[in-house]
């Protein structure tokens, strides 16, 4: 057996085991970092790091061989033509050891035939002049088979040099081989020191992901904190919207003090029109304390469900209705009132339901208009109409929890705004950066530009509502965060509109990155 080929055969099996685990953790690392080259993925990345790993560390460990052993390098560049010409060798030398059997035999027995002629010449004297001739034949045959047999021994002399040259290249071919299995023994023992390092990373690596683990717990109790804080800023955007109400109310009082002012100081005609004013009043309180009724005193103390002008329903109306549709949909429209009111803790009275139309004081202020009257102006109003319309309720008063609410309707064209899968906002989203800092980008992204295209776009905000145009959850929100912190890079966030979309709907957007 050929020690330095079994001795290189070793040398593969011990390196294919080193690049097995190099390979293993390249592709772990690689894998980690989820590293993007145009449109591979991180997957693919990864497992062309390891084929590569394993061919470059094969590559070097060839070249590294070769270099230390000329055999090696004779067995890579003639290959098998070396093999051959060995074989011719070996073959060239089993005929000359064969041939040279075949002359010893002959020399024996012309040996032999020597002494047997010796031992016949004491005993043929008398025929020796006969054999004479033979004798000499023979003689030349004997020169000619030693000069054969000469050339023989030189041949023989030469394949034994031959021979002993091969035995010193041998030895020196195993000199070579310790010297490579000295190397082997050396670069286990880096393979040992860098297993170690390799351990005293992993370590690190835990030690790092136990403090990540730690970060990724005050991240979470960071986003509540946010979270509350966000309640906190629509609780107090909710108190300056009411103290904005309240102050275009009081606005409005003071014009109109200013305006009886004025009034005060015209003629007679003006004290008549102050006149049928006060007579107004006086139906109104009196109107009023038919809707209060018994209940007044005891709901002073019962909070507030409706402020004045906020919405209580809104409901979509189709084009072209005849009468007895018009007068379904207005009576459909009633009941989601009151179904609403009801909800928010309104009860009805033995003139009114939970929420209803009451009746109204006409232009003079000397005639009101019942409410059966008002119900059915509503009722033609939509009969016939051309477009799609949308009926808005609305408190009139400020209504108490266990009392009627007061409500006043509108009626505004209800056209298509957006179609199914358009787009009506777009931003860029830098997704690398902090939980909470990709959630207030999303928060801005949302209460600004959405918002803002809804309300150019004339979209029907709800009074009295902190969600005017439709909410987005929070679940929807988180579940955004949680797909951008996967990108880890600058995004283009879209919200699209999920279905047609009138005036008078409520918005339901969906979410997509580019």
């Amino acid at each position: 057996m050929d020690l330095t080929t079994t001795g290189f055969l070793f040398l593969i099996v011990v390196v294919s085991g080193v690049i097995a685990v190099i390979a293993d953790n390249l592709g772990r690392k690689v894998g980690k970092k989820r590293l993007h080259f145009y449109h591979i993925r991180p997957r693919h990345i990864a497992n062309m790091a390891v084929a590569a790993s394993g061919v470059l560390v094969s590559f070097f460990t060839i070249m590294i061989v070769a270099a230390l052993s000329q055999d090696v390098r004779t067995w890579i560049t003639d290959g098998r033509q070396a093999i051959t010409e060995a074989k011719n060798l070996r073959g060239n030398v089993e005929t000359l050891k064969t041939d040279t059997k075949r002359l010893e035999t002959t020399n024996s027995d012309l040996e032999k035939m020597v002494r047997t002629n010796a031992n016949a010449v004491q005993r043929l004297r008398a025929e020796r002049s006969k054999q004479t001739i033979a004798l000499a034949s023979l003689k030349t045959d004997v020169t000619r088979l030693t000069a054969t047999l000469r050339e023989s021994t030189t041949r023989i002399r030469d394949l034994d040099r031959k021979l002993a040259g091969s035995q010193e290249d041998l030895a020196q071919r195993r000199e070579e081989l310790q010297k490579a299995q000295t190397q082997l023994a050396e670069t286990n023992r880096q393979i040992r020191l860098a297993t170690r390092d390799r351990n005293l990373a992993t370590q690190e690596y835990n030690s790092i992901n136990r403090r990540n683990l730690e970060l990724v717990g005050q991240v979470d109790n960071l986003e509540k904190d946010v979270r509350n804080l966000d309640k906190t800023v629509r609780e107090l955007m909710a108190t300056r919207a009411d103290l904005d109400e309240k102050r275009v109310a009081a606005e409005a009082d003071l014009k109109k003090s200013s305006e009886e002012l004025a009034v005060a100081r015209q003629d007679l005609t003006t004290i008549t029109t102050q006149l049928a004013a006060i007579r107004q009043d006086y139906q109104q309180a009196q109107q009023f304390n038919q809707l209060v009724g018994s209940t007044f005193s005891r709901v002073r103390q019962e909070p507030l469900t409706y402020r004045i002008g906020d919405e209580l329903v809104r409901m979509p109306v189709d084009a072209n209705l005849n009468g007895n549709q018009a007068n379904q949909a207005v009576q459909t429209f009633l009941s989601m009132a009151r179904t609403s009111a009801i909800a928010r803790g309104a009860k009805g009275n033995a003139n009114y339901s939970a929420a209803d139309i009451v009746d109204r004081v006409g232009a003079t202020g000397t005639d009101s208009i019942p409410a059966a009257t008002i119900k059915r102006e509503l009722a033609n109003r939509l009969q016939g109409s051309s477009q799609p319309l949308v009926l808005i309720g609305y408190s009139s008063l400020n209504a108490f929890a266990g009392e009627p609410v007061s409500m006043e309707i509108s009626v505004l064209p209800n056209p298509v705004v957006y179609k199914a899968g358009e787009t009506i906002a777009e931003t860029d989203i830098a997704a690398n950066r902090s939980t909470s800092e990709i959630f207030n980008q999303i928060s801005d992204f949302i209460t600004k530009k959405v918002r803002g295209r809804l309300e150019r776009d004339g979209m029907i905000a709800k009074v009295g509502s902190d969600t005017p145009y439709g909410s987005v959850t929070a679940a929807e929100i988180l579940r955004l965060v949680d797909e951008l912190k996967q990108e880890d890079r600058r995004v283009n966030l879209r919200a699209n509109v999920v279905s047609e979309t009138h005036a008078g709907d409520v918005i339901k957007l969906t979410f997509k990155l580019r």
